[in-house]
């Protein structure tokens, strides 16, 4: 359990996905805590609103919705792209964050496996992605804008230097999956030595998405 003043736990998603992917793990931690789900800009039910995407506009995004629901401070939870985003709150914004879980996410592109994404269990996540996003997006017309806006962030994000990583405080765990698509194992352990008193914690049996094929 979090401590008094920390009763909040906000969930970030992966990239293309949508907050749905969370629901077990919320059902779980709601008669406990304050738990909010957020749908990244552009993904889910929160629209495309323009071609600019990064994990500096993410983070802004993240904390303007903390301010708006006058979430002080909460643990952040966060898979891939949205452990990423985690990073970023956890280096940029450590005010509003008590915790930090970031699973599956890497803090520099040299952390991917290469050719991973062409996975067949990324393939199918990507066209799951896709047919979900015709039914939740005000505008589902836009997934090519959405697709063509991450494919340039990742291209040249994340980029934390270990003096970055080195400087969070919060307390926190770097989780990954026994059979990670896209991460290598090596990295994980790199950030969990680079932030201080980091907890490594490898999740048995599962791949990138853990959180659907063992909830």
């Amino acid at each position: 359990r979090l401590g008094t003043g920390e009763s909040h736990v906000l969930f970030l998603h992966g990239g293309y996905g949508q907050s749905n992917y969370w629901a077990r793990q919320a059902e779980a931690l709601a008669g406990r805590f304050r738990v909010t789900l957020l749908d990244t800009r552009g993904h889910g039910r929160s629209p495309v609103v323009s071609g600019r995407y990064g994990f500096g506009l993410f983070a802004a995004d993240v904390v303007a919705l903390m301010d708006d629901l006058a979430i002080a401070r909460a643990a952040i939870v966060g898979w891939s792209d949205g452990g990423i985003t985690g990073l970023e709150l956890a280096t940029t914004r450590p005010d509003r964050v008590s915790r930090l879980v970031a699973f599956g996410a890497n803090a520099t592109p040299d952390g991917l496996i290469g050719g991973g994404s062409r996975t067949p269990v990324f393939s199918g996540y990507a066209a799951r992605c896709a047919t979900a996003y015709k039914t939740l997006s005000p505008h589902p017309e836009r997934w090519p804008e959405l697709n063509a806006g991450l494919a340039a962030m990742w291209r040249r994000e994340p980029n934390f230097s270990d003096d970055r990583l080195a400087a969070i405080r919060a307390p926190t765990a770097i989780l990954a999956a026994e059979h990670d698509e896209i991460i290598r194992p090596a990295h994980a352990d790199h950030l969990a030595r680079t932030i201080p008193g980091a907890r490594r914690v490898t999740l048995k049996a599962v791949s990138h998405f853990a959180m659907l094929q063992d909830p």
